[in-house]
């Protein structure tokens, strides 16, 4: 139908240019280019954007009301669960820096860097992995303009793939659920214990509180598509459905701007309100840095 990728389209058009400011300020701003948070930051807001086009190739497709060619179904498809493997891996990554900060162990900075790229590296593998099985026939996918969704050609296929794909996904968020709950268990006794000597910056709590509601949101919309989609009837429930599932890839550039001064100071700075004087503060474990 038309109109539904109308309604996906106008969505897109908030969250890619969002996902750009964003991923713009991450990558060419100094103060965020050497710590580790904002790194994989960067890396899952790209992973995001791969993903945003592969729904922005099926919008055009319902609104042109044709394929244009069949590898447009293929690539958009891959797009979207190559993104389905990286966003739960670099939620984890990100989730797993918060444990490392709370917890206070003590890395050299470049171990850390040198841990955390090559699992960064790995997270990416794993995409490219995930793309190029959708490139083969036999688990490649097609189009559907009548249910504007993506569809494998072979249901065989389809099953072992979505089955391996599912392990994968519904692990890394197990997993991730048992990071957050010892960093916030963390917390909470070092709190209670060392109640003078445990000092937490307010960057860092903010940090974990964006990871933990990444990921709160992306476990729930995964358990909706595996537990409740099946039980949904109807255009529009289904519809709302996608609509929440394209905001799992929105919900970063707004936590960012919503909870990070330092980028929305630089947002406002790219669309001309700078202030004469605004200072902002950057923290990780490693560097603290102070734009003026």
């Amino acid at each position: 139908m038309i109109e539904i990728g109308v309604l996906y389209l106008a969505e897109l058009f908030v969250f890619i240019p969002l996902n750009l400011v964003v991923l713009a300020i991450l990558m060419r701003e100094k103060e965020f280019q050497n710590l580790i948070a904002y790194k994989i930051m960067t890396h899952m807001s790209i992973c995001e954007c791969v993903q945003l086009t592969g729904y922005l190739l099926g919008c055009i497709m319902s609104i042109s009301q044709s394929t244009i060619h069949d590898y447009v179904g293929v690539i958009g498809g891959c797009m979207l669960n190559a993104g389905w493997i990286g966003i739960p891996l670099f939620t984890f990554l990100l989730n797993l820096n918060r444990l490392i900060v709370f917890s206070g162990i003590k890395l050299r900075v470049t171990v850390q860097n040198m841990l955390f790229n090559v699992l960064i590296v790995m997270a990416w593998i794993a995409c490219g992995l995930v793309f190029g099985i959708h490139l083969i026939p036999e688990m490649s996918f097609k189009y559907v303009i009548s249910a504007n969704t993506y569809w494998y050609k072979d249901r065989d296929a389809a099953a072992l793939a979505s089955y391996g794909e599912y392990v994968v996904e519904s692990g890394t968020v197990m997993v991730t659920f048992v990071v957050c709950l010892v960093t916030i268990m963390l917390i909470v006794l070092k709190r209670n214990l060392f109640s003078t000597e445990f000092k937490v910056k307010s960057g860092e709590i903010k940090l974990l509180i964006q990871s933990t509601i990444i990921f709160m949101y992306l476990s729930v919309n995964m358990c909706i598509w595996q537990f409740i989609s099946p039980l949904l009837s109807g255009d529009v429930a289904f519809t709302i459905l996608v609509m929440s599932t394209i905001a799992v890839d929105g919900i970063n550039p707004i936590l960012y701007i919503t909870l990070n001064r330092s980028i929305r100071w630089h947002l406002m700075k790219m669309v001309g309100q700078k202030k004469t004087s605004v200072s902002s503060i950057v923290t990780d474990t490693q560097e603290r840095s102070r734009t003026t």
